[in-house]
């Protein structure tokens, strides 16, 4: 078994917005339909966010939104892992630098 995860972030993203996001679909994310259509995908998509929504509620995930600018997502992210690194003495506040790459 794994141990516990010290954080976990959910990326919340609407079935509507994910689909614009996509260049293509795959049978998965369809539901394993093979036909690959859209009401398909976004009624799969909208049943799998309400389970991960649960879920970030239930274990006390960090929800963030991915429907704002890429540079405000990116910052709430950092923000969340900075308060949540642990304070030794002598530790100054704000030396802490997150680097995301796309």
């Amino acid at each position: 078994a794994l141990p516990p995860a010290d954080a976990t972030i959910y990326l919340d993203v609407t079935a509507e917005e994910a689909l614009r996001r996509k260049p293509e679909l795959t049978p998965y994310e369809c539901a394993r339909n093979p036909d690959l259509n859209h009401e398909d995908f976004l009624r799969h998509q909208g049943r799998m966010r309400e389970r991960l929504q649960r879920w970030a509620n239930d274990f006390e995930w960090q929800i963030v939104s991915s429907m704002q600018e890429e540079s405000r997502v990116t910052e709430e992210i950092g923000s969340y892992l900075k308060s949540r690194l642990p304070r030794r003495a002598g530790d100054v506040v704000g030396v802490y630098q997150c680097q995301f790459e796309s």
